[in-house]
Formats: structure tokens, C-alpha cells, sequence
């Protein structure tokens, strides 16, 4: 009993400001009342966004490039008043006075801070997407958050922009992209153990798709959406989902959507492929490379420091067993070796 109470109170934020309400709309306007005047002519010169199929990593290469204090990037102590940060953070010490870091629910070793970046620019698309104005409402509250933090770069973290690239470059010249792949094999497993935790989560807290729904996080459980509509297989690939098949669904997915990948975004200035794997086992020479391109500099102190509060390998090692008797999963598995070699040939050119 206790333990549902307490899902109920954790999912309050979520219940309560995930969509515009009266509340809700007083606080922005309030806000950009009183303000504007400091927020609306702020510049920002980089807009850095990382993206990449799930469980591919951009969850921690997000949060070593917010960790170096060059970036405005939505945190956890931004939460849950996320289109109103700069009054929240006049209440959010209290709010959260006696917070304690945790371990996030997927079961690798990242943990959840008040500084923690994940894709919480999400409530911003699920409220004014389908709005005209759409990007000049998406660039105040922008705006807001580099003021709050006094960074002229902005860091935003979230895999459903894979999909946005073509729209966000059009409207913000200077943004630059940052696509994480990894082995699939390996990525598959972590797939699959992270969805298998999401939906026993569900089963025992019924308020967690509340939190799920409120970040955007549709990659895993019951409420899974598809980043892409429009992908060659998207039949195949619901199809599996919806009688269980995961693995081959999730595996048709990736396939399908670095396929598209390397058609459409390799070789761009405006776009980086990124290595995980190479990542992990050169993390100096790459990340010096991801700086780079982002267009920020470390000394050498600096960067000695960020690497060793930072892990690489969060994901833990994944113990689960692929079928080897369904000949289709093993068929897609080789299809996904060959896509993952073009995409390490593609990455090394762009260097």
C-alpha cells in the first residue's frame, strides 16, 4: 500500500503539468511578463542536438557534454515546470531540498541527479507542435533556459529529433547533429532487457506511464510509438511488436532507420556520425573530436576532470540470449553487421 502511494505522489508532477492547464498558462505568462526583457535577446551561438536509435548511447554522451558547464541544456531540477524555468528555479531548491541521487530505471550504471539531462525539451514539442509559430515559441523557451544558465550553447538530447532534422536546420541555421550508433548485437540485448524492466514497471506502477509519457520516452513497454512512419519495413515492424516479437521488430528498426541514416545524413557539415563502441575504447581522441564539432574547447585540466567523474560504459553487460533457432532474427542480425560497418566507414570520413 505504501509503495502505491508513493508511485501516486512520484507521478504528480507528470498528472499535473505535462499538458497546458490554467495553472500552468498563468506561470508562463507571468513569466515572460516579467522576464522577457532578460531572456528575449539572448544569443545563442550553437545549437548541439544528439540523437540516435535508443540504447545507443546519447543518454551519456548528452550528459558528459552537460557536465563540462559550456552548455544550457533542460535538467532534472528543471522538472516539473519545465516552460517556466526561471520561476521554478526561485522554488525548485525547496522543492527538492533533501533530494538524493538515484539509479535511473533502465539498470545501468547512470545515475539521476539534479543536473541530469535527458529529453525533457520533449513537453515543448507535445504542447506546440502542431502550433504555426511553433519554432518561434520553441526559441523563447529556448532562450529562457540559456539565460537561466548564462551559456551561449544549447545542448538537447532526444532520439525522437531524428525524424526533425530536415525541419529544426531549416529553422536554425546554426544547429548541428550529433547521430550515436553502436554494435547492434550489443544494443539489441540492452533493447531488450530495458523493455522487459519497463513493462514489469508498468504492471506493478500504473503511474509510470506518466512519467514516460511526460519525457517523450515511448521506445520500450506498452505504450511503444514509432520514431518513423514512413520507414520500408514499418508493417514488419508493428506487426512484430504487436504479437511480442521484439527483438526482430526493434531489429528491423534499427536497420531501417540507419539505412536512412547513411543515406540521407552522411557526409553533411552539419551532421556527425559517432562511434560508441570507438567511443568507449578512445575516449580522449573522441570526445576531443565531439568537442570539436560542437565548437567548444577544454583545456586540459578541464577535460582530465570531466573524464574521470564520467563513465563510458554504463551499459552494463547484457546477459540476454538471442534465438538462435529464428532464422529471420539471424538473417537481420547479419543485415544489421553489414549497415553498422558502413556506418563505422562513414563516421571515420567525417573526421
Amino acid at each position: 500500500m505504501i509503495k502505491k502511494i508513493n508511485n501516486y505522489l512520484n507521478s504528480l508532477p507528470y498528472n499535473l503539468f505535462s499538458k497546458i492547464n490554467f495553472f500552468y498558462e498563468t506561470l508562463i505568462t507571468l513569466e515572460d511578463t516579467f522576464y522577457q526583457k532578460n531572456f528575449n535577446d539572448k544569443e545563442v551561438v550553437n545549437f548541439i542536438y544528439v540523437c540516435g536509435y535508443p540504447r545507443s548511447g546519447t543518454t551519456v554522451v548528452t550528459n558528459f557534454l552537460n557536465q563540462t558547464k559550456k552548455f544550457s541544456s533542460y535538467i532534472y531540477r528543471d522538472m516539473p515546470l519545465i516552460l517556466s524555468p526561471i520561476l521554478w528555479s526561485k522554488f525548485s531548491r525547496i522543492y527538492y531540498r533533501g533530494f538524493k541521487e538515484f539509479k535511473r530505471k533502465h539498470q545501468d550504471a547512470m545515475n539521476i541527479n539534479l543536473d541530469y539531462s535527458d529529453s525533457f525539451e520533449e513537453v515543448i514539442w507535445n504542447n506546440f507542435k502542431e502550433k504555426k509559430n511553433f519554432f518561434e515559441i520553441y526559441l523563447k523557451n529556448i532562450k529562457k533556459i540559456s539565460f537561466l544558465r548564462q551559456k551561449k550553447n544549447y545542448l538537447s538530447k532526444s532520439n525522437q529529433n531524428l525524424s526533425r532534422i530536415e525541419t529544426i536546420i531549416s529553422n536554425i541555421p546554426n544547429a548541428k547533429f550529433l547521430i550515436i550508433f553502436r554494435n547492434p548485437v550489443s544494443q539489441l540485448k540492452s533493447l531488450l532487457k530495458v523493455n522487459k524492466i519497463f513493462f514489469n514497471e508498468i504492471q506493478e506502477n500504473k503511474y509510470f506511464l506518466k512519467e514516460l509519457d511526460f519525457l517523450g520516452h515511448y521506445e520500450f513497454g506498452p505504450n511503444r510509438k514509432f520514431i518513423f512512419d514512413n520507414l520500408k519495413n514499418i508493417n514488419d515492424i508493428r506487426n512484430n511488436w504487436s504479437i511480442g516479437n521484439y527483438a526482430l521488430s526493434y531489429l528491423l528498426e534499427w536497420c531501417d532507420v540507419y539505412e536512412m541514416v547513411l543515406k540521407k545524413y552522411s557526409y553533411q557539415k552539419k551532421i556527425k556520425l559517432v562511434n560508441y563502441d570507438s567511443l568507449k575504447n578512445n575516449v580522449e581522441y573522441e570526445i576531443n573530436d565531439i568537442l570539436e564539432f560542437s565548437g567548444i574547447s577544454l583545456d586540459k585540466k578541464e577535460l582530465e576532470y570531466s573524464l574521470n567523474i564520467f563513465n563510458f560504459k554504463s551499459d552494463i553487460t547484457q546477459n540476454n540470449v538471442l534465438d538462435e533457432n529464428d532464422l529471420e532474427l539471424k538473417n537481420k542480425i547479419n543485415d544489421a553487421k553489414v549497415i553498422y560497418e558502413k556506418l563505422i566507414n562513414a563516421s571515420l570520413v567525417s573526421k
